[in-house]
């Protein structure tokens, strides 16, 4: 899901009524920026200006609006799919956190089960510290966040030992390590 921000503003070139004929001339600006609603990155930006000239300031104000409006939107949609496709291709980046990850053994098992996990395309060991027993990776994932919960929850890493999700916020995903 992306959510579209932005600001627009329109506002008359004052004085030249009187050199177009009675006509008023408006000018207009948009900002625009879309943002990836799982983790609030920014993917997108636009600006753009338009103006219009008519008998009405507030026609040639709407008008100027919808010109600006449609050239920064045409600009938007297409740096958004080159984002989708790069996503598709690529995968969307995650940061993986598991606790009670005891140990080295522990840990390469769980990083293995995880890249072994279908549309799974890299796997980046961040941090592991044994003494909180905490290991966070960095995980690219063709899909979405939470598809990737769903085919990691309960995905065993050893004999009688399996991840758990433990909560999700966008792209950050915890789990735990639960044994049986």
């Amino acid at each position: 899901q992306v959510l579209i921000t932005g600001k627009a503003s329109a506002k008359e070139a004052e004085g030249m009524a009187s050199s177009l004929g009675g006509m008023h001339s408006v000018q207009a600006d948009i900002s625009l920026r879309a943002i990836l609603c799982s983790n609030g990155h920014i993917i997108a930006t636009g600006s753009g200006h338009a103006a219009k000239v008519h008998v009405s300031a507030e026609t040639a104000g709407d008008q100027a609006l919808a010109a600006t409006a449609q050239k920064t939107g045409d600009t938007l949609i297409k740096k958004i799919i080159e984002d989708w496709n790069k996503q598709v291709n690529n995968g969307t980046s995650l940061v993986l956190t598991v606790k009670g990850v005891k140990t080295f053994k522990q840990k390469g098992a769980i990083l293995a089960a995880v890249k072994a996990m279908s549309g799974v395309a890299s796997v980046n060991e961040r941090n592991w510290d044994g003494t909180s027993q905490v290991l966070v990776a960095d995980v690219s994932y063709k899909g979405n966040p939470q598809g990737f919960c769903e085919k990691a929850d309960g995905r065993a890493v050893a004999e009688g030992v399996t991840l758990a999700v433990a909560g999700q916020n966008g792209s950050d995903i915890s789990m735990q390590i639960e044994v049986k």
